[in-house]
């Protein structure tokens, strides 16, 4: 999407919703992990550049109003009942904490471990990581430092059957 839109779809909310008013403002980040944020101390809404070049209008602008429900109601309330009803108001139909039909940047690194899951990482950890899943410790590579083994040309003879590759070993469909 268009980011001079969604600039301008933020600060006609705060507007329109009295917000400007009070104070309020708004704020490119480059967050690689979240959509939007919105801080009461500093009173601006924040939206992540990498998620507006990534998403689609809708997802978007339902990340803007969900912000600008945070901005409306008191800081303690996270995401409880008075914000879902700002949410709503709004025109957030499904008012949640995470969007799910959103894009997100990969991360550059991959991290694995001895069960063999990949995990994406922004940055490469300088404290020893592990494994949520085996508890193993992670090792780290750049994502363009992966090698993808090149699977086996399968062999098979007149009558369709696998035979041995030039390699010796019985390859598998």
């Amino acid at each position: 999407m268009d980011a001079l839109i969604a600039q301008q779809e933020v600060i006609r909310l705060l507007n329109e919703k009295g917000l400007a008013q009070k104070g309020w403002g708004f704020k490119w980040d480059n967050a690689k992990t979240r959509l939007g944020s919105c801080s009461y101390f500093k009173k601006v809404i924040t939206l992540s550049r990498i998620f507006v070049q990534l998403n689609e209008k809708e997802d978007v602008f339902n990340t803007i109003k969900h912000e600008v429900a945070h901005a409306l109601v008191d800081p303690g309330v996270h995401h409880g009942y008075l914000w879902k009803i700002e949410a709503k108001k709004l025109g957030l139909l499904n008012p949640q904490r995470l969007n799910k039909t959103a894009k997100i940047a990969k991360g550059k690194y991959i991290a694995t471990c001895s069960c063999g899951i990949q995990h994406r990482m922004y940055r490469r950890s300088r404290i020893k990581k592990i494994c949520r899943y085996c508890r193993e410790r992670l090792t780290f590579c750049y994502e363009s430092d992966v090698v993808t083994p090149t699977p086996e040309p399968v062999v098979k003879n007149v009558f369709g059957e696998e035979v041995e590759s030039e390699t010796g070993k019985t390859v598998a469909l």
